[in-house]
């Protein structure tokens, strides 16, 4: 990479690699995945008294998610598509660049959604999520529903009223 200024001719060595296990069943799954990224940089050259100001960065996250899903009429006229999950999430940062003592973060997430159909034209769709966020030590709920209207196969009309949490 070339630059200006003290940066000059810098060059980075990239490491990645990541890795999935799945299992989905008639009305559970289950997925792991482990991911990993990390570089070692520097300048390609230095000058007489100067650094390569090297740096080296790694990050490592591992997810695990576990869905339950079920379609099923009740009462008779009411088609439901109920879904529920859980998920927990290991991000773990080490970079020479920033601070040495880099926090572990662990992340957890549920939700629970049911969509429900009366008859052809008409669905209402009910859902919600929590979110463990380590930086807010707290959890933060994101409740959402939506009302959609099909007039026609091609046409829907749709009202939406929701909350969401983004970092």
């Amino acid at each position: 990479m070339y630059g200006i200024g003290p940066f000059n001719d810098y060059r980075a060595n990239f490491d990645t690699s990541d890795i999935t296990a799945m299992f989905r069943g008639e009305n559970v799954s289950f997925r792991v995945y482990y991911a990993r990224f990390g570089a070692t940089t520097g300048a390609n050259h230095d000058y007489y008294g100067q650094t390569l100001f090297p740096s080296v960065a790694s990050q490592n996250s591992l997810d695990a998610e576990f869905q339950f899903y079920k379609d099923f009429k009740w009462p008779q006229s009411v088609q439901h598509s109920f879904r529920a999950g859980a998920a927990y999430k290991l991000k773990v940062i080490d970079w020479t660049y920033l601070s040495r003592n880099t926090p572990v973060e662990n992340w957890g997430s549920a939700f629970v959604q049911d969509a429900m159909r009366f008859g052809k034209y008409v669905q209402f769709v009910a859902s919600g999520r929590a979110d463990y966020v380590p930086y807010l030590g707290n959890v933060v709920a994101s409740p959402r529903g939506s009302f959609i209207i099909k007039p026609t196969e091609t046409q829907a009309i749709r009202l939406s009223a929701s909350t969401a949490f983004r970092n």
